[in-house]
């Protein structure tokens, strides 16, 4: 249970909700996370948790779930290659906020190739999911001067 299969997503989620009630992301304003596996079931539980989670709700945080996220929380794909999580993703996160992932050796690079070839979005989102996201958020093109 604990493993790759459910544990690893649930409690990655459990960490990042409890970063966000604690406010730590209003105390770090710059910081940036990058979690995997399409949101690690946050997507799933984003109305639920929002509510939970608003701001005055007994946390720490001075800001919503969805602008918090926004702001400093990104996902990848990581091995969730089917159009159904990727678009609760991008329903949840937007498309800014999505970044291509294999999760090797789970999944293997051909899957994440196929699914870029796949994606029913139109090709400047799928250019943006496949490295454009990163260059931004990772600051590739910098590193590159």
């Amino acid at each position: 249970m604990a493993c790759w299969g459910w544990g690893w997503h649930s409690e990655t989620a459990i960490h990042v909700l409890r970063l966000l009630a604690a406010g730590i992301f209003d105390k770090f304003p710059d910081l940036k996370i990058i979690i995997g596996h399409m949101g690690e079931m946050l997507p799933i539980m984003w109305a639920r948790s929002a509510r939970a989670f608003s701001p005055g709700a007994g946390g720490e945080n001075q800001r919503t779930l969805a602008d918090t996220f926004q702001q400093q929380v990104y996902i990848t794909t990581s091995g969730f290659f089917t159009q159904p999580p990727l678009q609760i993703a991008l329903d949840t996160f937007g498309i800014d906020n999505i970044m291509l992932s294999v999760d090797y050796p789970f999944s293997t690079n051909q899957m994440g190739v196929d699914f870029l070839n796949e994606i029913q979005l139109p090709q400047d989102q799928i250019e943006k999911i496949a490295y454009k996201n990163a260059d931004k958020i990772l600051a590739f093109n910098e590193l590159a001067l």
